[in-house]
C-alpha cells in the first residue's frame, strides 16, 4: 500500500473518530438543554428538531407544530401534525418529505383519525389515513378493519400523551400503537434525574423502551428507543435515538419556542 493512500485512509479514520466525538458533545442531552433553553424555563409551543442518520450524518428537520383545538365530526379534538424534510444539500440526491396528522379526543386522549402523507421526488406520494373506533375496538385502512387493544395509539398521539404524562407518578408505560393494520407494543420504563445549569435546576427524564409486533416476540421484529424529555409545563422530548434494522437514528431538538 502506497504512503498515499495509507495517510488518505489515517486522515479519513481521524475524521470519523471527530465526528463521533463532536456529534457525542453537540447529542448529549445537557448540551441540548444548555443550548436551547439558555438557563431559562419555558413552555414551548412549537419544537423543531434535526435528524440524523448513523448518529452524524444531519438529513433532514421535523417541526411538531402547535398543538390546536378544533372541532371535528361533532367531537372536539386536539389536532397534531409534524412535518419533515430534506435538507437541501441532501435534496440533492434524494428529496423527500413528510406529513403526520392526528385527530385526538380531548376526554380520552385517543386518536379517532391519524393522516400521513410521504412525497419522493420522482415517485407517486404515498397517503394514508387510519380512522380509529376506540369503543368498538377496531381500526379501519383503506377499507380494512382490524382489531385493536384498547386506547391504541398513533405515533403522534403517544408522543402528545407521553409529553402530557405525570413521570413522577408513572415510571413504567405499556401502550398499543397501530397504523398499518398490524398491532405493536411500546413497552418501557422511565428513569429520573436532574441537571443543575447555572442557577437552574432542570428535572429530566430518561424513557427507554422497546417497540414489537404483539403477536411475534423475536428480535426481528423489534426496535428499541430512547427519549430525552425535559419537565416544563409538559414534558418536552429534546433527544430521541432509534435503533431499527441495524441503523441508529437521532432526533435532536435544536430550537422550542
Amino acid at each position: 500500500m502506497s504512503k498515499i493512500i495509507k495517510r488518505i485512509l489515517l486522515l479519513a479514520l481521524v475524521f470519523l473518530v471527530l465526528s463521533f466525538v463532536v456529534s457525542d458533545h453537540n447529542n448529549s442531552p445537557k448540551e441540548i438543554i444548555r443550548k436551547v433553553f439558555k438557563g431559562s424555563h419555558t413552555n414551548p409551543e412549537i419544537l423543531r428538531y434535526r435528524i440524523y442518520a448513523f448518529s452524524i450524518v444531519p438529513m433532514g428537520e421535523a417541526v411538531f407544530h402547535k398543538v390546536e383545538t378544533q372541532e371535528f365530526n361533532g367531537q372536539s379534538v386536539y389536532h397534531i401534525s409534524i412535518d419533515a424534510k430534506t435538507f437541501n444539500i441532501i435534496a440533492l440526491f434524494f428529496k423527500a418529505a413528510v406529513s403526520l396528522d392526528s385527530y385526538v379526543d380531548r376526554v380520552t386522549s385517543d386518536p379517532i383519525l391519524f393522516k400521513q402523507k410521504i412525497s419522493i421526488e420522482g415517485k407517486p406520494d404515498q397517503e394514508k389515513e387510519v380512522s380509529y373506533d376506540q369503543k368498538q375496538g377496531f381500526m379501519t385502512l383503506s377499507g380494512v378493519k382490524r382489531q385493536i387493544f384498547p386506547h391504541t395509539q398513533d405515533p403522534l398521539s403517544l408522543m402528545f400523551n407521553l409529553r402530557k404524562a405525570d413521570f413522577a407518578m408513572h415510571k413504567d408505560f405499556d401502550v398499543a400503537i397501530n397504523t398499518n393494520n398490524k398491532n405493536y407494543i411500546l413497552k418501557g420504563a422511565i428513569v429520573p434525574m436532574q441537571f443543575p445549569l447555572g442557577s437552574v435546576i432542570y428535572n429530566v427524564y430518561r424513557g427507554n423502551a422497546d417497540i414489537r409486533r404483539r403477536e411475534k416476540d423475536n428480535p426481528y421484529h423489534r426496535s428499541g428507543i430512547t427519549i430525552w424529555f425535559v419537565k416544563e409545563r409538559e414534558n418536552i422530548p429534546i433527544l430521541i435515538n432509534v435503533f431499527a434494522s441495524g441503523i441508529l437514528a437521532k432526533i435532536r431538538l435544536v430550537e422550542a419556542k
